[in-house]
């Protein structure tokens, strides 16, 4: 197994960390706050959640030579 050339630097600025930070981010604020689970409920939570891991995954294959 081999890093990306990359390594870690800059890792903020690649889809599918992205994905994965919104991911978590998401399912922190669907957990503690009612509100926002009145406003997704269970189903919207995993469509969403759905929804970005499919994006992430499609983002780690772009190449991605410029900063966001």
């Amino acid at each position: 197994m081999n890093l990306i050339d990359e390594g870690f630097r800059a890792w903020w600025k690649k889809y599918s960390a992205i994905a994965l930070f919104v991911i978590g981010a998401l399912n922190t604020a669907w957990a503690a706050s009612p509100d926002v689970q009145a406003l997704l409920g269970p189903q919207g939570l995993s469509i969403a959640n759905g929804v970005l891991a499919v994006l992430g995954f499609i983002g780690r294959f772009i190449r991605q030579t410029e900063a966001l």
